[in-house]
């Protein structure tokens, strides 16, 4: 049997590590995985993580998108000089 993926499943989609791991080639370290509120205020930070090591970003990604739900969050990577490095679409 044919699998087929629904139209549902290709929007909630995980980000692929291999893209965030490209985008963190140029970054300078730490780097800040910071969660933002969607239905809150601009630039309302809910939860912030500093990770020093390049290989432990997609196992923290992971985690953070377990504990808050792509629908009501957005999540960003920040290098130390500010600089956005990556963040999800959705």
């Amino acid at each position: 049997m044919k699998r087929v993926k629904l139209y549902e499943a290709f929007l909630n989609e995980e980000v692929s590590f291999s893209k965030i791991k490209k985008s963190l080639k140029d970054a300078a370290f730490p780097v800040t995985l910071v969660v933002h509120a969607k239905s809150a205020q601009v630039g309302a930070v809910i939860h912030q993580e500093v990770i020093n090591i390049p290989d432990a970003v997609p196992a923290n990604w992971t985690t953070l998108k377990k504990r808050y739900p792509t629908s009501g969050y957005h999540f960003t990577l920040e290098d130390a000089t500010g600089k956005i490095v990556f963040q999800d679409k959705i």
